[in-house]
């Protein structure tokens, strides 16, 4: 009998060891690695150059200043009719430096104004009485302007100051006044002009004026506009 229940019992741990609840004893299942992220790069934005970065030359019109390129191209025009503000941004941008600024008082000739110079170029901000403007009829007229520009040399900080023709401030004056592009003025009130253009209200003309002193061997200044009277001084 014993043998009997000895043979059961084993042969009952032998089915029990084949069955489904047997210990799995197999490696557990890989889990797979997350797939690295895409990471995109920005678009760098596109840097715009400034225009005044090409200047290479400022020019004295009769009625604007250009700003103009090694190719001669026109970058900017300052207009003499404009806000002086709007002037002394564009050369301050232009030479990288703010201007020496020196105001004048007014006489019983010319208003009050301001002298904002960068070495060798200024920018003449005048400050005219607006109801005496209206009341002559000189309103948008070059004759009173905003902002004259005078230059006192060749060039300044490596900027080329000069006329349309290329005169500039210290050029020999016989050659300039000998050559046939250049107009005297029959009254001598100012210089003779480099170029003219009529004034848009007055019956005048207005003039890039090459000043010069008696005596002098060279041209002074490039001065820019000026009414060109030819029948006295005003």
């Amino acid at each position: 009998m014993l043998g009997t229940i000895a043979a059961v019992a084993l042969a009952t741990l032998v089915g029990c060891g084949g069955g489904s609840g047997a210990e799995q004893t197999g490696s557990p299942e890989a889990v797979p690695a997350p797939l690295p992220t895409a990471t995109s790069t920005p678009t760098p934005e596109p840097t715009v150059a400034d225009p005044l970065e090409s200047v290479v030359a400022l020019v004295a019109r009769p009625t604007v200043l250009e700003l103009r390129s090694a190719d001669d191209s026109v970058v900017a025009e300052i207009d003499y009719l404009g806000a002086a503000a709007d002037a002394v941004a564009t050369l301050t941008g232009l030479f990288g430096t703010d201007p020496v600024d020196e105001a004048y008082p007014a006489t019983s000739h010319a208003p009050a104004g301001v002298l904002h110079s960068w070495g060798s170029v200024t920018i003449d901000e005048r400050q005219y009485d607006e109801a005496m403007r209206t009341e002559k009829g000189l309103q948008g007229s070059l004759v009173w302007p905003n902002l004259a520009v005078y230059f006192d040399a060749a060039d300044n900080g490596g900027v080329a100051l000069t006329t349309a023709q290329g005169y500039a401030a210290g050029d020999a004056w016989e050659t300039v006044a000998a050559a046939s592009d250049v107009t005297a003025n029959p009254s001598e009130c100012t210089g003779p002009a480099a170029e003219l253009a009529d004034d848009p209200v007055q019956p005048t003309q207005i003039a890039v004026v090459l000043a010069h002193e008696p005596g002098a061997e060279s041209v002074l200044s490039v001065a820019a506009p000026l009414p060109f009277y030819v029948d006295g001084c005003v």
